[in-house]
């Protein structure tokens, strides 16, 4: 199947990132899985906290992080997060998007990922952040800083807060999209595997919303 592409600089009625990086477009794909996270969780909580992370392996080593291991990293972050808070009244209900890239055939993949949580439960993306840091730093078996990365141009330190009760709740929703529309860029994933997918959603196929608080 022909993944598609779109070179226009809105979708769904939201305004993406314009870079050089994006020149080459988006896979509408990614950009339907963002919208839809997006439009999920702020018609389930009144307010949303979302917030962009960058994965890598160490360029000086020969071990490299798989999209399994991601999975796995991510899987026990949201379990060990979800422990910490279990005792709060309000679910975190941690959704994420991720995507893979190769800066060149022979290079090692990263891996950029979109993370949303209950508002209402968790007010920052660090704690995600720093228990993400320490799952793949042990899954690497490695002490070296920064191979995980919080993205902060568009977002800040924190994240992006989407409030359904702000006066900037447009704005903050387009911000969130914008954001994450970074993932969905064709450049960087020209030397992924072939038949590889352009990004995967813990919400899946979801599309019906309910409000909850």
């Amino acid at each position: 199947m022909t993944k598609k592409i779109t070179k226009d600089n809105c979708y769904s009625g939201y305004k993406l990132l314009d870079s050089y990086k994006s020149k080459d477009g988006y896979y509408t794909k990614s950009l339907k899985q963002i919208c839809d996270a997006t439009e999920y969780m702020i018609n389930k909580h009144s307010r949303v906290i979302t917030f962009r992370i960058d994965i890598h392996s160490e360029h000086d080593s020969e071990m490299i992080l798989s999209s399994r291991d991601v999975t796995r990293c991510i899987e026990n972050t949201k379990r060990n997060i979800a422990n910490r808070y279990r005792s709060r009244k309000n679910d975190l209900d941690i959704q994420t998007i991720r995507t893979e890239e190769r800066i060149s055939e022979s290079a090692k993949p990263h891996y950029h990922l979109q993370v949303f949580a209950n508002g209402n439960a968790i007010k920052s993306g660090y704690p995600f952040f720093q228990e993400l840091s320490r799952q793949v730093s042990k899954m690497l078996n490695s002490d070296k800083k920064g191979l995980v990365h919080r993205c902060g141009s568009e977002q800040g330190s924190a994240g992006v807060l989407i409030d359904r009760n702000s006066p900037d709740f447009e704005k903050q929703k387009e911000q969130a999209v914008r954001m994450g529309s970074y993932l969905a860029k064709v450049k960087g994933k020209e030397y992924n595997q072939k038949g590889s997918r352009v990004s995967s959603s813990s919400l899946k196929s979801k599309s019906i919303y309910g409000n909850n608080i």
